[in-house]
C-alpha cells in the first residue's frame, strides 16, 4: 500500500465556538500533554477567576495532579502566579495570569538564529 505525499486539509470557515493558540505553545518539546491541555482549556475559557479545584474537575484530574503541571506552566513562563492577601494580609490563595513571554522569547531567538546564520553565509 503507497501513500501520497501531497495531504490536503479542507478547513471550514469559523464563524464562532472556535479557539486560537500560538503555534509555540503547541510545538514546545518541554511542554507535557497534559500541561498543553491544562493551557488550551484555560485560554479557551473566557477570562474569569482560575480556580485549581474547577479546573481539575472539568479536566477529570485529581487537584494535585492539576499544581504539577500548572508549575510546569509557571517553570516555562506560560503562566505566572501572584499570592492574593486579604484585607489583614493573610495568605488568601493565587492569582494565576497566562502571559505572551514564552512566545516573545521565541520569537527573539528566532531572529537570533536567523540573523546568525545569514551572516555565517556571507
Amino acid at each position: 500500500m503507497t501513500y501520497s505525499p501531497n495531504v490536503q486539509i479542507i478547513r471550514s470557515p469559523h464563524r464562532k465556538n472556535y479557539s486560537v493558540i500560538a503555534n509555540v505553545a503547541l510545538e514546545d518539546s518541554r511542554l507535557s500533554h497534559a500541561a498543553l491541555a491544562i493551557l488550551i482549556n484555560r485560554i479557551r475559557k473566557p477570562d474569569r477567576k482560575f480556580v485549581v479545584p474547577v479546573v481539575a474537575k472539568e479536566l477529570k484530574r485529581n487537584v494535585c495532579t492539576i499544581r504539577k503541571y500548572l508549575r510546569q506552566l509557571i517553570d516555562l513562563g506560560y503562566l505566572d502566579r501572584r499570592a492574593l492577601k486579604n484585607a489583614r494580609g493573610q495568605y488568601a490563595g493565587n492569582d494565576y495570569l497566562l502571559t505572551n513571554k514564552v512566545t516573545d522569547l521565541y520569537m527573539d531567538m528566532n531572529q537570533v538564529d536567523v540573523t546568525s546564520k545569514a551572516k555565517e553565509a556571507l
